[in-house]
């Protein structure tokens, strides 16, 4: 079976390892075969999978990136006489790669991707997930950030509002420069989302990336 994972950046050290229905780690790692693919971050292996598998770990020589994929559907599939075709379309529909921050825990959970830090250093990925009181992901929820003083950083920076809104997977993603870069010290944005009950929230960023549910949550 081809098996393969998006890392969303280029990564060295790439290998692969098989789980259980437990979670419990089958083998050894392995990288042998692994092969890069033609999108950056993506990475792909043939794989012959132990009988008791029923997903696989990706781990790379960065440990605080990791992916998990769910085999099971795929599995019936490739038993149910379908086609490689067949089997590797079911693989890409049905994937729930998992980039985690902690610790490998074998779920079936939703997808939730952490996103990598911005190139710049002075810059933020402030990231989000929305859904509805159902659990539906929603599309179309817009986040409105504004600076609500003059400062700047390396230069005057503008205070124009800036917004991100959430795509069809409920997910919205926007950089924006540190607030422990900008002068004078004690600067802020104010975060406004009537859809997320946010209005004038003040929000500092001084960590690399920054997930908007802690500004709810506090």
């Amino acid at each position: 079976m081809f098996i393969q994972v998006f890392f969303i950046e280029a990564q060295t050290g790439v290998s692969f390892q098989f789980y259980d229905d437990a979670g419990a780690l089958l083998g050894v790692p392995v990288s042998a075969g692994v092969e890069a693919l033609p999108q950056v971050g993506a990475y792909g292996a043939e794989a012959t999978v132990p009988a008791s598998a029923v997903g696989v770990i990706w781990t790379c020589d960065d440990v605080a990136v990791t992916a998990s994929e769910d085999l099971r559907e795929a599995l019936k599939a490739a038993g149910s006489g379908a086609t490689p075709v067949e089997v590797a379309d079911e693989i890409v529909s049905r994937a729930d790669q998992i980039l985690l921050a902690d610790a490998y825990v074998p779920s079936g959970a939703p997808v939730v991707v952490i996103p990598a830090a911005p190139d710049e250093a002075d810059l933020c990925a402030v990231y989000f997930y929305t859904e509805s009181f159902s659990g539906v992901e929603t599309q179309g929820v817009e986040v409105v950030f504004t600076i609500a003083t003059a400062t700047k950083a390396d230069k005057v920076l503008r205070l124009s509002a800036q917004s991100v809104v959430s795509d069809g997977a409920g997910f919205g993603l926007l950089n924006l420069k540190k607030t422990d870069v900008m002068i004078p010290a004690g600067s802020s944005y104010l975060v406004n989302s009537p859809e997320l009950g946010l209005r004038d929230v003040a929000l500092t960023l001084t960590a690399d990336v920054y997930n908007l549910a802690d500004l709810v949550t506090g």
